[in-house]
């Protein structure tokens, strides 16, 4: 009818912390049918084009029983597996420990078939000194197990720009995704999901922490961003003036772009002031002088304000040309008339 087979236990999760549970593997062939004493549960595993995915993991971990059931899919995609009735189970395949949760009722002969759908893609990687340039197709869309990372890159005009080196640095190893921007400025990735990344540009570093999980589903990023674009910052060390050391007497003049405070953000407290900005990064300590609160948006942002530090009101908001601003520095020029 079906086979036990008892293992050392398992641990079902990467995370050092994790439970360590007992594991069952179980080998049941087509024709399992359920019983009086347990239910049989079918998980049906297929591809995008909709062919069934061959001797692949699956497991059914019961949080109740701090056991965790273990079949792969036979030929026709097809994993069985028995369980205790009247119980909650947590779906697990591949990296992913909570793909999805099957509760199975009190019910006698039960039988329960479950489809799954895993999308999967070959990509053409290339890998020099841990830096990684993939090969796409025209048209990409995210898989299971990897993020598509959509990143269009323009000038302060919002004029797109071409052959621009954008890097994502896998902050959990020493791997580097790097695309160069197409035509409309646009720069395509397909990272594998369960790291962070760190967005860079071939001028500027720490430009965003890009966080992607290992959690099911399909997921894509669109992320539209402004540069000053490699080729300038090249022409202006090229031409700009030097002194007899060849120290530059000339400084690259960058925009400044006026940007509205979110007022849901801040709240008072017994002490001041709270500010809960979306993005988490460290923070420069906030400069007061004159009344006046100087804040930024965290080191991943290029965000200034200056609010009143007595009622909170905004004064002003602006978003400089890079990302990282340092604590501000309060100058006093004395009224000499």
């Amino acid at each position: 009818m079906y086979e036990y087979l008892y293992n050392p236990p398992k641990k079902i999760t990467n995370n050092a912390n994790a439970l360590i549970v007992d594991t069952i593997f179980q080998n049941n062939p087509p024709d399992s049918k359920p019983n009086r004493a347990k239910s049989l549960i079918i998980i049906e595993l297929k591809n995008s084009k909709d062919y069934p995915i061959i001797n692949e993991e699956v497991r059914l971990f019961s949080k109740k029983f701090n056991i965790v059931h273990v079949a792969k899919s036979d030929n026709d995609g097809k994993a069985r597996i028995y369980v205790e009735a009247n119980n909650e189970y947590i779906l697990g395949i591949r990296k992913f420990d909570n793909f999805d949760k099957i509760f199975i009722p009190n019910r006698i002969n039960l039988g329960l078939s479950i489809p799954v759908q895993l999308v999967d893609i070959e990509i053409e990687e290339t890998n020099v000194n841990d830096t990684i340039r993939q090969v796409l197709p025209q048209k990409v869309e995210p898989t299971s197990e990897r993020v598509y990372v959509h990143l269009k890159v323009t000038d302060w005009n919002k004029m797109p720009l071409e052959n621009e080196e954008v890097y994502l640095d896998n902050l959990d190893n020493n791997v580097v995704y790097l695309a160069l921007s197409l035509k409309n400025g646009i720069a395509r990735f397909l990272v594998p999901k369960g790291n962070r990344y760190n967005l860079n540009f071939k001028y500027e570093r720490d430009i965003d922490i890009l966080d992607y999980p290992y959690e099911p589903g399909l997921h894509t990023t669109e992320i539209n961003f402004s540069y000053i674009g490699s080729k300038k910052v090249e022409e202006f060390y090229n031409k700009t003036k030097r002194d007899t050391k060849g120290f530059l007497t000339e400084f690259m003049k960058t925009p400044v772009f006026s940007l509205k405070f979110d007022k849901s953000l801040l709240k008072r407290t017994k002490q001041g002031f709270k500010v809960d900005f979306e993005k988490e990064s460290n923070n420069t300590t906030p400069t007061i002088a004159d009344r006046t609160m100087f804040i930024n948006g965290g080191y991943y942002t290029s965000e200034l304000y200056a609010l009143d530090a007595v009622s909170g009101k905004v004064r002003w908001g602006v978003r400089l040309a890079e990302n990282g601003a340092s604590s501000a520095v309060y100058r006093f020029i004395k009224n000499r008339s």
